[in-house]
Order: structure tokens, then sequence, then C-alpha cells
């Protein structure tokens, strides 16, 4: 969230972190991790609860981040971020081949 958010309106299940020292860690690193299976993986193995899973702040607290060089997190992000714009991409393409598909098959015309 930057400045220009103040305002928003947070719900109650959204979480913000706010980063204190960001020549330790990058922002835009942690949205790469937040967003992998690695973190995904852990915060499975914590969730609790039966018939509504939960997890809370102490359990989010405790994934464990592999130490990187600033040089190393952004790479990371960076290569991340190239991966989500060719993943945008692709689904677009593929969008695209799936109305062509259904042109070719009369769809949209009400003729037989």
């Amino acid at each position: 969230i930057t400045k220009d958010d103040v305002n928003l309106l947070i719900p109650s299940f959204c979480l913000i972190i706010r980063i204190k020292d960001t020549t330790k860690l990058n922002p835009r690193f942690l949205t790469a991790f937040i967003n992998s299976n690695v973190y995904s993986m852990q915060v499975k193995e914590m969730v609790s609860g039966g018939m509504v899973p939960m997890l809370t702040m102490g359990k989010i607290k405790e994934v464990l981040i592999k130490d990187f060089t600033i040089e190393e997190q952004e790479m990371i992000a960076t290569f991340y971020e190239n991966v989500c714009r060719r993943e945008d991409r692709f689904k677009k393409i593929i969008e695209i081949e799936k109305e062509k598909i259904t042109a070719v098959l009369g769809g949209g015309e009400n003729e037989q």
C-alpha cells in the first residue's frame, strides 16, 4: 500500500505487511515469495481449524524466507514480474484463440 491508498478500506481478513528496512527486504521480492509454491506449502502446513481453516498472524510470522542478498532479491523480483507479464500475454492469446474457435464453429450466429 502506498500513500495513494490513503483511506483505503481493508477487510478484516486481509493483512497489511509493512517493510521497515527495504535495504534488507525488497517488497517486490516479498510479493514474489508470497505468490510462490514455497510460501503456499508452508502456510498449508500451518492452517488450523476444521470447518473454517484459519491462519493466524502468529503463524504467518513463522514463515521461513531463504536469506538472499538485496541484489539477488531484485533479480528474483524482476524474473517473477517477467513471468507474470508472460502469463498475462499467454492468457490473452488463449482467450483470442478460443474466440476464433467459437467463431469458426458458428458461435454468436442464430442461423444453422
